[in-house]
């Protein structure tokens, strides 16, 4: 059974540093992180729901996803457990 490489989305030069991407999958996680913020953000101070707690709950959740998408197809693993090593 033949092994294939993973295809990583970002890239984190640093064990605490943001992730970069390096393909367009990468960019258009971003993209849509981004979007996702500003129209429920939008929708929510358009029906009057719009309160700072509302929105911080969503800026919370929408980078939480991001960053779970991010160290699952990112080199993270490996950075952590080279740190690991030193």
């Amino acid at each position: 059974m033949e092994t294939y490489p993973k295809k990583h989305w970002f890239k984190f030069e640093a064990f605490l540093q943001f992730p970069k991407p390096i393909c367009w999958q990468g960019w258009a996680c971003y993209a849509i992180t981004i979007l996702a913020i500003i129209i429920i953000g939008r929708f929510l101070i358009m029906i009057g729901k719009g309160s700072t707690p509302h929105i911080v709950l969503i800026i919370v959740t929408c980078m939480t996803c991001f960053m779970a998408v991010a160290i699952t197809k990112s080199n993270f693993i490996e950075k952590a457990l080279s740190l690991k090593q030193m």
